[in-house]
């Protein structure tokens, strides 16, 4: 499996998500995998890597155009975030 040229935007360490822009593609927030407290790392992450590439562009990149009713949920985004304390 080839390894897609991609960058991390961001990482967010109290939820374990990063934002990941594929070549070509607008960038997105994923769930990143972890095991025993771990990561994955080396051909581990590299796996990873390529096979959310591999969903994003065989299934739901062709998909997005078809979605008809985005606007319901459009109309519930409110950016003011909710005081809260970081996790430690």
């Amino acid at each position: 499996m080839s390894i897609p040229n991609y960058r991390i935007i961001s990482f967010d360490q109290s939820n374990m998500t990063a934002v990941i822009q594929f070549e070509g593609t607008e960038p997105l927030n994923y769930d990143l995998p972890f095991v025993d407290g771990l990561l994955p790392t080396g051909d581990t992450w590299n796996f990873w890597i390529a096979s959310q590439y591999q969903i994003m562009t065989n299934s739901r990149w062709n998909e997005f155009s078809t979605v008809t009713n985005a606007s319901v949920i459009e109309a519930m985004v409110n950016p003011e975030v909710w005081p809260y304390t970081p996790r430690t």
